[in-house]
């Protein structure tokens, strides 16, 4: 007959000791993963909708912008309201009249605590010719996270990423340390 031993009560209380300092020293780091990840991917969606207004203005031969909008219809509002993309083909350059197709609604940021703010150019909107440039619109536009959302700026490289379109319609993202954009354009 075999002798049944287990764990003993002081055994199983240094286990999950150990194992809480471990899950309170990775939480952290993992909440800043996290956060890191949302702001990543808000960008994304942001400079994939730029593409896709250059991609659209080059198939169609003709002009496509991209402009900030509360309704999904006109231009109007903030960026990050939301914005549309459609073909700018009428008469006056960034409105859409009518019979100018939307071709992409996007309703914004999906949590409150984001800012998306455009420099000189691309402060309201953003076009793209047949030949894929810009036309004229070569900015930056600064999107911030304020993590306590109490709108004092706390913005730094962990917390902002910078869309740069030039006038060869190359769109890049990178960290606000290496924008020309200051994150105080963030304050709401």
């Amino acid at each position: 007959m075999k002798k049944c031993t287990g764990v003993s009560l002081i055994e199983l209380m240094i286990t999950l000791s150990i194992a809480a300092i471990l899950l309170a020293a990775g939480t952290p780091s993992f909440m800043d993963m996290l956060k890191r990840g949302r702001l990543d991917a808000q960008a994304r969606g942001f400079v994939s909708s730029l593409n896709t207004a250059r991609s659209e203005a080059v198939l169609r031969n003709t002009t496509a912008t991209m402009c900030h909008s509360s309704d999904g219809a006109s231009c109007g509002g903030e960026w990050e309201d939301g914005w549309i993309v459609f073909i700018d083909d009428g008469g006056t350059p960034g409105t859409v009249e009518v019979g100018e197709e939307v071709i992409l609604v996007n309703d914004g940021f999906d949590r409150s605590g984001y800012t998306l703010r455009g420099n000189g150019n691309v402060s309201n909107r953003i076009s793209f010719g047949a030949q894929g440039y810009s036309l004229g619109f070569n900015g930056q536009l600064v999107l911030c996270y304020d993590e306590d959302q109490n709108g004092t700026g706390d913005f730094d490289d962990e917390n902002g990423r910078v869309a740069i379109i030039s006038n060869s319609g190359r769109i890049r993202t990178v960290k606000p340390s290496n924008g020309d954009v200051s994150l105080g354009d963030c304050e709401p």
